[in-house]
């Protein structure tokens, strides 16, 4: 930022030097000329482009919201005695110890004995207890203050000499400036441990082969058929666990429009030749800040894909009251035209806002340095 007002600063100073140059040989009558057509009810306007820095911009992040669609994102209830997720045993319309009420789905793991007398065995199986996710978030870290700065421009327009005494003049001033602000925090994160259980029960049953083809789907005679025990031959409960590393990861841009009215009184001094003005003001501002910030989510298994992404935008408005003080430095390229330079310090106070998860805290004191051209008129 410091090179970049330097270099427009500089311009702006060998501009004005390559331009004053003539002026050094002007005669007194010349500066006389000049000082005439300067009366006490002149208007002068300036215009021009600025650098503007504000102070710190601090961010602190809040319980990722992605986390809720991984914690208990899968649920199982459990499903009625003899219900299972591929197939069923239930009782038929005998009643008894035996039913012809079975079935199963292709994906059936089944085993035919090859003949009608030999046996046949099934694989039925089901959750019956509830999957259950925990996800134990690390402190998300406090986003540290940041600088923010941009490019602009400014017009000013002062009033006729309200007050002189000898080469120094108090005049009104009236200026509106325009900034354009960005800033970028890029892969802020945190780890937490996803944990998740799963418990499920394996039932195998069987009875004599009735011709059961492997890989295809049987339905189940309720009314008379087939007849196998209703009760499993062996079963069997399975328990998975498992514990995954989650990043949440965090790309997060702040926008700024920061318009700038203000008002107050400049002391000017002209050098007796004429060819530089010298200034220093004060006053009040009114600044009006409009803010905007994108904050992307993304959760990611350590080593793995990505879980989850979330996306929000937020936007505000703010009007804050402040004052500034200001100097800078004029200096003559003809009769009515200037090359200026100026420095000013703003006190603009600061904005506290959220932005989705994200609340941000805002510093919008700092400096402005301008470099344009001034005209008497």
């Amino acid at each position: 930022m410091f090179w970049k007002f330097a270099r427009i600063l500089a311009a702006s100073l060998i501009f004005g030097v390559v331009f004053c140059a003539p002026a050094s040989a002007q005669s007194a009558s010349d500066a006389a000329t000049i000082r005439a057509a300067e009366s006490s009810h002149s208007w002068k306007f300036s215009m021009g482009g600025l650098w503007r820095r504000i102070g710190g911009a601090s961010f602190r992040q809040g319980t990722p919201q992605g986390i809720g669609s991984l914690v208990g994102g899968t649920s199982f209830t459990g499903l009625p005695a003899g219900i299972y997720d591929n197939g069923f045993v239930l009782p038929d319309l005998n009643g008894g110890p035996t039913t012809s009420n079975f079935g199963w789905d292709a994906t059936t793991v089944v085993t035919p004995g090859g003949n009608v007398e030999a046996p046949f065995t099934f694989v039925l199986h089901k959750a019956i207890a509830a999957t259950q996710s925990t996800f134990a978030p690390g402190t998300p870290p406090d986003g540290s203050a940041n600088f923010m700065n941009g490019g602009g421009f400014f017009v000013k327009l002062q009033s006729p000499e309200v007050w002189r005494r000898g080469g120094a003049a108090i005049s009104i001033d009236f200026a509106y400036s325009w900034t354009g602000m960005s800033l970028s925090r890029l892969r802020s994160q945190f780890a937490g441990i996803l944990r998740q259980s799963t418990l499920t029960v394996n039932d195998t049953y069987g009875g004599p082969d009735f011709g059961v083809v492997p890989g295809t789907a049987y339905t189940g005679s309720p009314a008379g058929g087939p007849e196998i025990p209703l009760a499993p031959s062996a079963s069997s409960q399975v328990e998975v666990r498992r514990a995954i590393i989650v990043d949440s990861e965090y790309n997060r841009t702040f926008g700024l429009d920061l318009h700038t009215l203000s008002v107050g009184p400049q002391l000017v001094y002209q050098s007796p030749d004429g060819r530089y003005q010298f200034a220093i003001g004060t006053g009040v501002a009114l600044n009006f800040a409009f803010w905007h910030a994108t904050s992307t989510e993304v959760l990611r298994q350590r080593g793995g894909p990505a879980l989850q992404s979330l996306s929000q935008r937020d936007s505000g408005f703010r009007i804050l009251p402040g004052f500034y003080v200001e100097a800078g430095a004029m200096a003559r390229i003809s009769e009515t035209w200037f090359a200026m330079a100026s420095a000013r310090y703003d006190w603009a106070g600061e904005i506290h806002d959220s932005a989705g998860l994200t609340e941000f805290s805002l510093d919008l004191n700092g400096w402005t340095f301008m470099s344009g051209f001034m005209h008497t008129f």
